[in-house]
């Protein structure tokens, strides 16, 4: 397989949208997915990603050793291992970086989407409810439903109303999370374009996804410059007593390098292959939630009508509506989950999130 990084959101950037500023806030601004990472790649902390790529690639220019340094030869190879494996994860940390920070991005966006869409069905809620609550009311005062039946209406307007309410607010709150993410005034309005719709399912199968990601990702290029480390070291140290803490320990760096090895590996398959359960579980689940829909969809149509009839009571109504308002909100949740999902699967065969440590840059991030 032609090696190749893996990494998403870099075509985005080519779409120019200019960060705004507080005189902007009197007008909505319509964002897509693309438009609105492009403006967020244009912040400070999109910045921070560039920055720790500039100190990966000036840390490696840094690997050195002074000339006059006793056994130079000897710690010139090492500096030139230790080049060579910093060369090797330059790029993957790049891309890690940049999935991961896309990744988030994505999440973002995303929830906000899902906090429009809770509104919006809870709004739908509360017109179902005013209009079950005026039919009541006339018919009460019409003496064909009971004082109960009113009053149970009057509640489910008002409890209606409430969660209308805490929509907003919650919605309120996460339009000034992503505005802030973003750089843009927390009081910005914005129109975000992407809906939240079903994202096509990969056709990637699970045995190629985990050889992409055993070929591109940096675990395993750390792991092998560990294991090459702790070889050298074991092999200097042969020459010692094996019964000596000298040899005792060389053996015990290389043996747990090698176990590392092995394990970084396993880690690997173990990741992909969960998040190609997850994202297969959740497609299914979507599905699910599409004939759950329809079916709730049809007993609210069916309840109402026989209410309308006096056919049966208002609680039959109310249950009906309750039951399709869940429906309607799990489906959104499932929804952003499943697309989230197949991100992550499409990232994990890739570089991924991890990065690796290059000496002298800071350490690797989780």
């Amino acid at each position: 397989m032609k090696k190749q990084i893996l990494t998403f959101g870099l075509a985005l950037s080519m779409v120019f949208t200019p960060v705004m500023s507080f005189a902007d806030t009197a007008k909505a601004t319509n964002l897509s997915l693309g438009e609105a990472y492009a403006t967020y790649q244009k912040t400070d902390a999109y910045n921070l990603v560039k920055f720790e790529n500039a100190l990966d690639k000036a840390s490696i220019k840094d690997m050195y050793v002074d000339k006059d340094l006793p056994n130079y030869n000897y710690y010139s190879k090492l500096m030139k291992e230790q080049r060579d494996y910093s060369n090797k994860v330059l790029e993957s940390n790049a891309a890690a970086r940049e999935n991961k920070t896309y990744l988030g991005f994505v999440q973002q966006y995303y929830g906000l989407k899902y906090a429009e869409e809770s509104l919006a069905i809870a709004e739908a809620g509360l017109a179902t409810a005013k209009k079950s609550y005026e039919t009541t009311q006339l018919k009460y005062k019409l003496g064909t439903v009971s004082k109960m039946e009113f009053n149970q209406a009057t509640i489910n307007y008002s409890k209606t109303q409430n969660e209308v309410k805490s929509a907003k607010a919650e919605l309120e709150t996460a339009k000034m999370q992503f505005n802030s993410f973003i750089g843009m005034d927390l009081n910005a309005q914005l129109k975000l374009t992407s809906s939240i719709e079903e994202a096509a399912m990969p056709d990637t199968k699970l045995e190629d996804a985990v050889n992409a990601a055993l070929e591109h990702r940096s675990e395993l290029i750390t792991a092998d410059y560990n294991v090459s480390m702790a070889r050298r070291n074991y092999v200097a140290a042969e020459p010692y007593p094996h019964t000596g803490s000298k040899f005792a320990a060389a053996n015990l760096g290389y043996q747990s390098a090698l176990y590392a090895a092995k394990a970084a590996k396993d880690s690997i398959v173990i990741d992909v292959t969960t998040k190609y359960n997850t994202m297969h579980n959740l497609y299914d689940t979507v599905q699910l939630d599409k004939k759950n829909l329809t079916a709730a969809q049809d007993t609210y149509n069916m309840a109402l009508k026989r209410y309308e009839l006096g056919m049966s009571t208002l609680t039959e109504v109310q249950n009906a509506e309750q039951l399709l308002n869940s429906t309607k909100v799990e489906k959104a949740k499932n929804l952003v989950a499943y697309r989230l999902a197949v991100k992550e699967f499409e990232l994990c065969m890739g570089a991924g999130t991890k990065v690796a440590n290059i000496p002298g840059a800071g350490g690797a991030e989780e």
